[in-house]
């Protein structure tokens, strides 16, 4: 019977989390879940205007899904291979212009 139970709320989960990939416009909760964030955190980013929200009745909070990835992938850390050559590129620059 635990079983049954078990299979019923995986397949709830599933169907929860399919029906959120396809949304374009998500909810509070839905955000919230689709960001990994806790609700306090969220709020807090909606409250400092941190995060793109939408506000249309002054009350509930929705957001685009599409703005959130971009909010996501704004700070983007560069890995030190890529900091290592912009240096070494950047270096050569500065030491050809000094030598004309």
């Amino acid at each position: 019977m635990e079983e049954i139970i078990f299979a019923i709320q995986e397949l709830d989960e599933k169907i929860s989390n399919l029906s959120l990939s396809t949304k374009e416009i998500l909810n509070f909760d839905e955000a919230s879940t689709y960001l990994s964030m806790s609700r306090s955190h969220l709020y807090k980013l909606t409250s400092g205007k941190e995060i793109p929200h939408y506000k249309p009745s002054g009350k509930l909070i929705y957001f685009k899904k599409g703005e959130l990835n971009e909010w996501i992938l704004q700070s983007r850390q560069q890995p030190k291979s890529e900091t290592t050559q912009n240096f070494m590129e950047n270096f050569k620059a500065c030491r050809n212009g000094r030598r004309k």
